[in-house]
């Protein structure tokens, strides 16, 4: 409970930066990422994911079409508050907390890497 509430990330990985505040989520990482285990597999394309809950949001969102999280600035809709979140502080509070290790580029998330 108090990972939850207090936001305590008290599991770290030992193969990168991330920490996880369950040893549960610190082993889907772990799995998904480092082992590239991802057992669950869309039944309308290629897609594969680690866990029941990814593989739902990806038919919702990819295939479903479904975008329940509307940004309040703008007509912006996302498929999960994650995504909503990134929008939000990218666009709008202009966050750019990942840098390459290579150049000054920064980004909002790791997905432009």
């Amino acid at each position: 409970m108090e990972s939850v509430h207090l936001g305590l990330k008290d599991h770290k990985c030992s193969q990168c930066d991330y920490r996880a505040a369950t040893k549960g989520r610190l082993k889907i990482h772990t799995e998904s990422v480092h082992l590239d285990l991802k057992d669950h597999k869309c039944s309308q394309c290629d897609y594969r994911a680690a866990t029941k809950g990814r593989l739902k949001i990806h038919m919702e969102s990819v295939h479903l079409g479904l975008k329940d999280h509307k940004c309040s600035q703008c007509d912006y809709r996302a498929a999960t508050k994650g995504r909503l979140k990134i929008h939000t502080e990218s666009v709008h509070l202009g966050l750019k907390d990942h840098k390459c290790s290579q150049c000054d580029y920064r980004a909002a998330t790791t997905l432009h890497f």
